[in-house]
């Protein structure tokens, strides 16, 4: 099977709350999550941010001071933006700057969604390289089961779809 590391969750409480805290104190609660998640989707950083100031989701407002808050650790942080030519489904991706900027690891706590697609396309291509298979139904099929998921809904679908999308490009 396809070798995974095992994936290494932040958490840490007492988080400010994102709607009143600095863009300095945002962006260092970021860049300690990055340290221990990244490669990590910055919808995922940003919900664990929240989650950790007690609150429930990400609103727009506390997107806009997030975003903020990693434009301005350009120095520290790699930033890759999907999507991609190939691909329609909107993802930025933060890694350290001078680390891999794709780790393929277990699934964890993780959602799907919270998977960056450059991890799964990763994933599909060594699928691809070792079982010789073609078809995107059956490569998707065990994308799931390598990790222990089980349906196949059309956003899931989808989603997949896109991550084959950027080992085609």
């Amino acid at each position: 099977g396809v070798a995974l590391r095992p994936y290494v969750t932040w958490s840490v409480a007492g988080a400010p709350d994102p709607r009143q805290a600095s863009y300095q104190e945002l962006s260092e609660w970021i860049l300690g999550i990055v340290e221990v998640e990244g490669p990590v989707t910055a919808d995922r950083a940003y919900t664990l941010l929240v989650r950790s100031s007690g609150g429930v989701r990400v609103t727009t407002n506390v997107r806009k001071a997030l975003n903020r808050a990693i434009h301005r650790m350009k120095d520290q942080l790699d930033i890759n933006s999907h999507p991609s030519p190939a691909t329609n489904w909107p993802q930025r991706v933060l890694h350290l700057r001078g680390s891999a900027p794709v780790v393929v690891r277990e699934r964890g706590p993780r959602e799907l969604y919270e998977i960056p697609l450059t991890e799964l396309a990763a994933v599909f291509a060594d699928l691809r390289h070792r079982r010789q298979l073609s078809s995107d139904e059956g490569l998707m099929r065990d994308v799931l089961d390598i990790y222990d998921l089980r349906r196949l809904t059309a956003k899931t679908r989808a989603y997949l779809l896109a991550a084959t999308r950027l080992i085609e490009t």
